[in-house]
């Protein structure tokens, strides 16, 4: 006699062979094969050299699997321990205006979400240059803009979001005006430009009086010689009897040339230099100076009150 016997299985019992069924066929597809170990330990050099070391990393996990390669995988395992000593990372913290320590505070980097809370931990980042920004419930929205270089580990970097209440104090006070007199900063930037116009144009009545007077002096000393040379060639009339008294004439007629000239010299400049510093505007005193200026035979006279 044959008997048939029919087992008959719970829904639970069939659910569970199902879901051992799936994790397991999950787990053979994550298994990378050798195409894919290398195409990973190829994409994590291009990625490294591009500066995207999280992206790396990532690839690198990929080909230290135990199903590549040896080599591969070894080669992986080296790459990746000198990318976890390369990577960056920063510790934020973060405060408001009052010095109060905040955690609840969202961080964005380049505009992408990066972490929403800060715990003090350090948080790993590619190195370049990035935007970070910094976002707490009720308090003003902050940005920070950092240099982050390769081999940077937990970088120290705090935040301070919304200002002191001093800041706040004085930003509620309103700015006060002197509504009597709108023009004050116009006539204190004229009395400025005044004021430095006056200065330089004194500057150039030294000049000119300094080169007048020395024109004078010049004048004076080689009229002296002139008429030295003269005085020794007295006895020259129509002609000069001799070469040394032909020689002193000469002389005594090139030394007159030059004490002319620089007596004309002279008295220009000091005309001038007392002409500008007369109308040189800002110093009162100067407004109240006067001068006389006489002009003689080989002499100049300067009369004046400064």
């Amino acid at each position: 006699m044959t008997h048939t016997f029919r087992i008959r299985r719970s829904p639970f019992a069939c659910a569970a062979a199902l879901l051992a069924v799936s994790f397991i066929a999950g787990t053979a597809r994550a298994t990378p094969n050798t195409d894919q170990c290398i195409d990973a330990d190829t994409q994590a050099q291009d990625l490294r050299r591009a500066g995207k070391l999280l992206s790396a990393r990532a690839a690198l996990q990929i080909c230290i699997d135990a199903a590549c390669p040896g080599l591969v995988r070894e080669d992986c395992t080296q790459r990746l321990n000198e990318l976890k000593n390369a990577l960056p990372s920063l510790s934020f913290s973060a405060k408001d205006g009052t010095g109060r320590s905040l955690s609840a505070v969202a961080v964005t980097i380049d505009g992408k979400p990066l972490v929403d809370h800060l715990d003090g931990s350090a948080i790993e980042v590619d190195p370049g240059e990035h935007t970070f920004g910094f976002q707490a419930v009720g308090l003003p929205p902050a940005a920070l803009k950092l240099l982050v270089r390769v081999g940077e580990h937990a970088r120290r970097q705090e935040i301070v979001l919304g200002p002191a209440p001093a800041e706040n104090a004085a930003s509620s006070q309103p700015a006060t005006t002197n509504a009597g007199a709108p023009d004050s900063g116009s006539n204190a930037d004229g009395n400025a430009r005044g004021s430095s116009f006056g200065s330089t144009q004194r500057i150039l009545a030294y000049a000119a009086l300094g080169l007048g007077a020395t024109g004078i002096v010049v004048g004076s000393v080689f009229g002296v010689k002139s008429k030295s040379k003269h005085d020794d060639a007295k006895a020259c009339g129509a002609t000069c009897p001799d070469e040394p008294s032909y020689q002193a004439n000469q002389d005594a007629m090139k030394f007159g040339n030059i004490s002319t000239v620089s007596f004309i010299v002279g008295a220009l400049g000091l005309a001038g230099g007392v002409v500008l510093w007369v109308t040189a505007k800002p110093d009162q005193a100067s407004s109240t100076a006067s001068a006389q200026i006489g002009v003689g035979l080989g002499s100049l006279q300067v009369r004046g009150r400064f």
